[in-house]
């Protein structure tokens, strides 16, 4: 009987333990880090040090300039880390496609990255093959989804649409969505890749509609996006908000 006790305060400990972490943001150092002053903010994902490096938080995109929440999630960086002596923490990859060093920020073992997605701030972004705190950056961001905050407020029609079918084959990549609210309106309503490529739908009913990825002559049912290719077979998500920006659904795969 000890002995259970024992092991349930244990268990009990490193929950809360763990619970502590997640809600604070709070992580203990394991992995080397260095030093640097954070001078600027860029948006609600990149930063400028004082050495005049263009850092990027590694595992997670913020709304670009002109979407909805982009002024939120800057200042809200801007808030934890402007002027502020920041830990940057390296994983495998060093950068990324336009030079920016990636990185995982901390402020006095508090994790930047994870409050930004655990607050709706920015989502969740593979940055493959850097995937130290994947599991912790994607309960972050169920949290966020669970609670409706920031990038994943819900929309009035939040429940209306489904994605019927889809394929992401390269050369076949399509989506079909259904309305389950009778034929709605969705003239200016978008949907969106983790990458911000956007496509804007046109003065459409939408009952049951295909939207391609590839070329073709769009009509009232099927509509072309006139792009090579939009979704990264390796995962992506699918962002699809009405007018005002508000989630309308979202779908992650794999």
């Amino acid at each position: 009987m000890r002995k259970k006790l024992i092991a349930a305060y244990i268990l009990i400990s490193l929950m809360a333990i763990f619970t502590l972490n997640y809600f604070t943001g709070g992580f203990v150092r394991k992995y080397p880090r260095y030093r640097t002053r954070v001078v600027a903010v860029i948006d609600g994902d990149t930063f400028i040090a004082e050495n005049k490096e263009r850092v990027r938080l590694l595992g997670i995109n913020a709304p670009e300039k002109g979407d909805l929440y982009y002024e939120e999630a800057k200042n809200a960086l801007e808030r934890m880390i402007k002027g502020k002596v920041v830990e940057l923490e390296i994983d495998i990859k060093d950068k990324d496609l336009y030079g920016r060093y990636l990185r995982y920020v901390f402020v006095n073992n508090y994790f930047v990255n994870l409050e930004m997605v655990k607050n709706g701030y920015a989502h969740f972004y593979s940055a493959f093959p850097s995937l130290r705190y994947e599991h912790e950056l994607k309960e972050a961001q169920n949290f966020a989804k669970e609670k409706g905050l920031g990038i994943w407020k819900k929309s009035p029609y939040y429940g209306c649409v489904i994605i019927k079918s889809f394929s992401f084959e390269d050369k076949n990549e399509f989506l079909e969505f259904e309305s389950k609210c009778g034929f709605l309106n969705i003239s200016g309503w978008y949907v969106m890749d983790e990458s911000h490529n956007t496509f804007y739908f046109p003065s459409i009913l939408l009952g049951d509609i295909f939207l391609y990825t590839g070329n073709g002559k769009s009509n009232s049912t099927h509509l072309f996006w006139n792009k090579s290719s939009v979704w990264d077979k390796n995962g992506d998500t699918i962002f699809f908000r009405d007018k005002n920006g508000l989630l309308v659904l979202s779908y992650t795969f794999p």
